[in-house]
């Protein structure tokens, strides 16, 4: 969260998406598996970061939390709403967590 908060320091708000999506990246989370094209950003991990689950609890519902995260996350970065949906995770038995957040207005 405090890579988001700074970024948005920094531009102190003059920026449009693409350039805050593209200075937190470079800054703070430059991987592969954050993609953004238009308002949509895919968001992949191949393995599960949840501290909890490698803490040995193996429940999917945990991956609320991470959502939740994620949605705290992109709605301080782009100080708009975001609509986040897990379209997998690795607890729920799939080989990667993946989901998309949506930027929400214009």
């Amino acid at each position: 969260m405090a890579g988001a908060i700074a970024v948005r320091k920094e531009l102190a708000g003059n920026a449009v998406p693409e350039q805050v999506f593209e200075l937190f990246r470079k800054r703070y989370y430059n991987r592969p598996g954050l993609v953004k094209e238009g308002n949509t950003i895919v968001l992949k991990f191949a393995e599960c970061t949840c501290p909890l689950a490698r803490a040995g609890i193996d429940d999917p519902i945990l991956c609320r939390c991470t959502v939740g995260y994620s949605k705290a996350l992109f709605e301080t970065l782009f100080q708009r709403p975001v609509r986040v949906t897990l379209h997998g995770s690795i607890l729920g038995g799939d080989r990667e967590c993946r989901q998309e957040i949506v930027i929400m207005g214009d």
